[in-house]
């Protein structure tokens, strides 16, 4: 919660008023407005919808590749049925070598000519294309995540041919056969309304899980980076006396190795955004950015005081704190999604 991605803020802003523009195209065709205008605006409208139903295919996929072996579970159950249709239907006959048989367009019986054989090819396909649909039908069916996302996608697909449909009619000055298929698109977008924000959800959830961790990546090591400066700070502040020009130059190195470490919190900034209960993570990185601003400038004029050690101990402190927050944050992800798992 609080953390947000391109990817899904750009999903969930093009997603959700889609319904609302077509119902406004619908309307305003109605209402005569100017065709070429509005042929345009359903054309931009037909683009999102089908970029929106390829994110969910690419959800459904990632969905699928979490179930055990990787693989579809509707795909086994139509290759079965790909593999047994036919064989246990006529005694004597062996799915294998059947399944060959019509696999080199040859006939399944004896009773067919060679004629008729000859045209096996394109007439035989016709089964295994409708057991591939039977499949799909099927892996659509289920309750799960990616079942759930196939429908969906499938219907956007639908709503996206059906806004194209509406375009060219358009193109073509028919509006009541414009209209006609805007309201078909209208039917297939609500009802793949309730199952889309559960998705949107559902993916908005799995970039946050990865941004997580992306996050923690970069802050751990932010936090190595700063424990080697601060241990060289400490280093130079154990010699007594002024700093000889050795050390100036180290205390100067010191100081570019700080003003990255700066340069890394600005860039974990830019993937936070405040949202409620995560407002406390950008905070913190903000303080440990001035901070660091602060730490720069000291060492840079060869300062290593207890002034600039106690910056560097604080910019430490402060990223083992947001570490420590992004582990409970992780845990309570995983949580939530082994509960929704178990109902």
């Amino acid at each position: 919660d609080g953390i947000r991605d391109h990817c899904v803020t750009g999903v969930q802003t093009c997603a959700l008023p889609i319904f609302a523009r077509q119902r406004d195209i619908e309307g305003s065709t109605e209402a005569g407005a100017a065709a070429d205008k509005l042929a345009q605006r359903q054309e931009a409208l037909a683009e999102e919808t089908e970029a929106l139903a390829r994110d969910i295919g690419g959800f459904a996929k990632r969905m699928d590749a979490r179930e055990p072996g990787g693989k579809p579970a509707g795909d086994e159950q139509a290759d079965g049925e790909a593999k047994g249709d036919g064989g246990g239907d006529q005694p004597g006959k062996k799915p294998e070598s059947e399944s060959e048989g019509q696999q080199e367009g040859k006939p399944a019986g004896g009773s067919q000519s060679p004629e008729q054989g000859s045209e096996g090819p394109s007439s035989e396909s016709e089964p295994g294309e409708q057991g591939d649909d039977a499949g799909k039908q099927e892996s659509e069916e289920g309750d799960d995540e990616a079942s759930r996302a196939r429908r969906t996608k499938r219907r956007l697909e639908a709503a996206q041919e059906r806004m194209r449909k509406a375009r060219a009619e358009l193109d073509d000055a028919k509006r009541r056969e414009a209209r006609a298929a805007q309201e078909k698109a209208i039917e297939e977008l609500e009802t793949a309304r309730a199952e889309l924000e559960e998705i949107l959800r559902q993916m908005r959830e799995e970039e946050v899980e990865r941004l997580l961790v992306q996050l923690e990546a970069r802050l751990r090591g932010m936090l190595r980076s700063e424990k080697a400066v601060l241990a060289g700070v400490e280093k130079l502040a154990g010699v007594e006396g002024p700093l000889d020009r050795e050390r100036q130059l180290e205390a100067a190195r010191l100081s570019r190795e700080q003003a990255g470490i700066g340069n890394e919190a600005s860039k974990a900034l830019v993937l936070i955004r405040d949202d409620g209960s995560a407002v406390a993570i950008p905070e913190a990185l903000e303080q440990m950015r001035d901070d660091s601003a602060q730490a720069t400038v000291r060492l840079e004029r060869g300062d290593v005081g207890g002034t600039t050690r106690g910056i560097l101990q604080d910019i430490v402190a402060n990223l083992e704190e947001m570490l420590g927050a992004l582990e409970k944050a992780q845990r309570e992800q995983q949580a939530r999604q082994i509960g929704r798992a178990h109902v």
